[in-house]
């Protein structure tokens, strides 16, 4: 299992940031960051959560990667399945109708594209 500090430093990289662009959006101080990425802090919900806001994805994910919450149930990896909910109850309901039939279509051709392939 990755360290909350490696997931932090992968997530940087991701983004093209540096750790103090990460503070700065985050509203953390760099010397804190740091001892987070260096795994000799541990990440209480304010931080994870304002982490969340920066990086624009959902805090229960963060809080996942930083233990404060049991792991994702097994296979989802990412987005979490917090997420995907979170997502889904920001779109007006016809919208959420609408994805939900496009997951269903997948899981009922789940492969097809792969053996087309």
């Amino acid at each position: 299992m990755n360290s909350f500090g490696k997931w932090l430093e992968q997530q940087l990289k991701i983004r093209g940031w540096r750790a103090a662009e990460l503070a700065r959006k985050a509203g953390i101080a760099e010397p804190t960051l740091s001892r987070l990425i260096n795994d000799s802090r541990k990440a209480g919900t304010q931080v994870c959560t304002a982490i969340a806001t920066a990086f624009d994805i959902a805090p229960v994910y963060v809080f996942r990667k930083a233990g404060l919450l049991p792991p994702a149930p097994e296979g989802v990896v990412s987005p979490t399945v917090d997420e995907v909910v979170q997502l889904l109850s920001q779109l007006p309901e016809e919208e959420q109708v609408y994805v939900v039939r496009m997951l269903q279509g997948l899981v009922a051709t789940k492969g097809s594209a792969v053996d087309d392939g």
